[in-house]
């Protein structure tokens, strides 16, 4: 580097909230950068006014992203000064195009921020019932369908949780607020295309949602540091 540009990297590559910092002393602006933007196929900051239920999809594909019911709400947030709220009366969801980005059939990177209102039953995270039934839940841990199986995780009311699931040559790993919690063997194809976050119906989540990224390729493998600001735009 140039004695004009410092560049420093927050976290090591292998870490799920990777991203590059930049200062220019010309404009004394920081800016960040992902170095593996190219690959995010969804970037949802959930940002927005009281009960909008506009939400915007800040990644390369910008795609178009409509909501049923649940709206953005400023009373809670995990990052920014709203999130997606769905209360237990409307059954509220976030949907998704169709979109072949969305079939997460190889290598592949979820994450998000949680804060339920209520832990009982079976509460969708992300799901697709349009021919795939693709499904990643909470339901007393964490669900995933196929291939049927419940993977350790545990969750408190009213309380924020940093979640990431990340798999990288058919090895599944799950990770809370940065701690990597266990790994599978897992090949299934999970697709969101024309699925949904949350889910209207039975299966409801409730609570609130936020800062969500999907990327089609791992970012971590190991425990990380997360994030405490929005993941960056480019």
């Amino acid at each position: 580097k140039t004695a004009y540009e410092i560049s420093t990297r927050d976290w090591s590559s292998d870490v799920c909230s990777s991203d590059l910092s930049t200062l220019s002393r010309g404009s004394w602006a920081l800016t960040e950068s992902d170095p593996d933007f190219a690959n995010v196929v969804l970037l949802l900051h959930m940002e927005g006014s009281n009960g909008s239920t506009s939400i915007v999809d800040s990644g390369p594909l910008g795609l178009a992203i409509t909501t049923s019911n649940g709206t953005l709400s400023t009373a809670q947030s995990a990052i920014g000064g709203s999130s997606f709220y769905v209360p237990s009366s409307s059954q509220g969801q976030i949907n998704l195009p169709v979109n072949s980005a969305l079939v997460l059939d190889g290598d592949f990177t979820i994450e998000w921020r949680v804060r339920h209102s209520s832990l009982s039953g079976k509460q969708q995270y992300f799901c697709n019932f349009n021919g795939t039934n693709a499904q990643i839940a909470y339901q007393s841990g964490l669900y995933f369908f196929p291939p049927n199986v419940t993977r350790s995780l545990s969750l408190s009311v009213d309380t924020w949780a940093a979640l990431a699931i990340t798999r990288s040559g058919g090895t599944m790993r799950w990770f809370k607020d940065g701690t990597l919690l266990g790994s599978a063997t897992d090949t299934s194809t999970y697709s969101l295309s024309g699925g949904n976050i949350c889910r209207n119906g039975s299966e409801n989540f409730l609570g609130y949602f936020d800062e969500v990224r999907v990327t089609r390729s791992c970012r971590c493998t190991e425990d990380y540091t997360v994030r405490s600001t929005p993941f960056p735009d480019s």
